[in-house]
């Protein structure tokens, strides 16, 4: 018995534990070794006033009923309590069980206390640190879309506009002209051609995503897809209610990083793209069919949860690393294309 106490005082110690025992009908009180170290120091057979003069003010009354109804009525409970002691305030866990007699009324209470300090300023600390990492990383989405859609629009009012009007003059020229230009029949088509690419490209950087008046998400995935991995056979399918255009903002990028992780890879033969929606969150499913190992490679997977975790969602792996599957916050979700 001797060395079981000391092992489990020695248990204490380490765990920053106490424990504290009361027999309801004589009011004796024990309190175990360790109860000093986290308490401070009072008499042993010091009753329940012992916590309630050491515990915060605002924690006080909430203390004193739970201890109340635990004595009338059996009850258990835990709480987690401010104490008050001269060298600073501590946090104290406390769970209370009660143990009753053979008529079944409550007969002693049971009590363990913890000093949960330093975790829960680590927890804070944590906390904090991941607070400002999203923060970073949603930054970093945005200053990235930002990029795009200026990339885009620079393009549009460049070379996408000469190439535009090149092709207009080139026509107007093969009208008016007598005789016709020899190469005109094989410049047009060129000038068409590279106008057509560039106009792809203008939609991957900044999609034009439904308004209401076009086909909706299905429509603009399906044409991501086919721009993404052309003669691929992908089927894209919404379900339950068209997302909101902010909302499929992110779904499109979500599905864009994945799709060109399975291009630079040749990773599926055939995708099934699902998009659930409801009033909480946004569901994406990307199942791919074909290819050997994961869909996404490590890279892809982590550049499709970046797009996730700035938009307060997540995103991962399943069956074996060949479904893709992302949760976007409705309330949370913003839109991460410019």
């Amino acid at each position: 018995m001797d060395r079981l106490r000391a092992h489990l005082e020695a248990a204490h110690r380490i765990a920053g534990l106490g424990s504290w025992e009361v027999d309801l009908a004589s009011a004796a009180t024990w309190w175990s070794p360790d109860a000093d170290d986290i308490l401070g120091p009072a008499p042993g057979d010091a009753g329940v006033e012992r916590l309630l003069e050491v515990v915060h003010a605002g924690d006080r009354a909430q203390l004193a009923q739970l201890h109340a109804d635990a004595v009338r009525h059996g009850r258990p409970y835990e709480i987690d309590l401010r104490i008050v002691l001269p060298d600073g305030l501590r946090h104290v866990h406390l769970e209370v069980v009660v143990e009753r007699a053979d008529d079944g009324t409550p007969a002693c209470l049971v009590g363990t206390f913890q000093d949960v300090t330093d975790r829960m300023a680590l927890a804070r600390r944590q906390a904090v640190t991941e607070s400002r990492r999203r923060e970073l990383l949603h930054r970093l989405v945005r200053a990235g879309e930002a990029a795009r859609s200026q990339l885009a629009a620079d393009l549009h009012d460049g070379p996408v506009q000469v190439l535009t009007a090149t092709s207009m003059r080139l026509e107007v020229l093969g009208l008016t002209s007598d005789p016709r230009p020899a190469w005109l029949d094989d410049a047009l088509p060129v000038v068409r051609e590279v106008s057509a690419q560039l106009r792809e490209v203008l939609y991957e950087l900044h999609p034009r995503l439904h308004d209401g008046t076009d086909q909706g998400v299905a429509a603009d995935l399906a044409h991501l897809a086919d721009t993404v991995l052309p003669g691929m056979p992908v089927a894209v399918r919404v379900h339950d209610r068209e997302p909101a255009r902010e909302h499929a903002l992110a779904v499109h990028a979500v599905v864009q990083e994945a799709l060109w992780d399975v291009r630079e890879h040749d990773s599926a033969d055939t995708l099934a793209i699902d998009v659930h929606g409801d009033a909480d969150a946004i569901r994406v499913v990307v199942d791919g069919a074909g290819g050997e190992g994961p869909l996404l490679t490590r890279m892809g997977l982590l550049g499709v949860r970046h797009r996730c975790e700035a938009q307060g969602g997540t995103a991962g792996l399943d069956s074996g690393g060949r479904v893709l599957r992302c949760s976007l916050p409705v309330g949370g979700a913003g839109s991460t294309a410019a």
